[in-house]
């Protein structure tokens, strides 16, 4: 799970380096978490942005629940194709100079977020071997994982 610095490392979730004093290979892991974890992002805020039922608690079964997610995800990826469902400014994109600018998507009010958002999960305390997990992710990233580009964005 790619979380950010709100949420302690975990073997099960990957959150950035702290910013201070970062060598090249842990900012170079922490721009790909980055990536991620906006695609995430964006995914989740057009499909809630879309169908109005992500923007509150579904009080159903979960067998309701699970039909509802992979309905309106079917139909979300039809129409993705579709100029008027997701428009180009509609998601996070990049500008020429690199600049990330933020997606249309995001002015949407997603009252379902507020309490999340005032929530403080901090801790400085991860376990040896979620760091661990997050090194072989960064040297992955530096070795057969590279990819072109990240040197120049970093």
């Amino acid at each position: 799970i790619v979380v950010d610095e709100a949420f302690q490392l975990q073997t099960f979730t990957m959150r950035p380096y702290p910013s201070k004093n970062l060598n090249k290979e842990q900012r170079i892991f922490n721009y790909r978490l980055s990536r991620a974890r906006r695609v995430v992002e964006n995914a989740f805020g057009i499909l809630t942005s879309r169908w109005r039922i992500y923007q509150k608690p579904i009080n159903t079964s979960l067998e309701t629940v699970d039909a509802i997610i992979k309905a309106t995800i079917c139909l979300h990826n039809l129409l993705m194709n579709e100029s008027f469902y997701c428009v180009a400014s509609y998601a996070d994109r990049t500008s020429i100079n690199g600049e990330i600018l933020e997606g249309d998507w995001r002015r949407t009010n997603f009252n379902c977020f507020n309490d999340a958002n005032n929530t403080s999960f901090a801790s400085n305390n991860y376990t040896r071997r979620a760091n661990e997990i997050r090194n072989i992710f960064t040297d992955y990233f530096m070795n057969e994982g590279q990819v072109p580009w990240q040197d120049e964005v970093i």
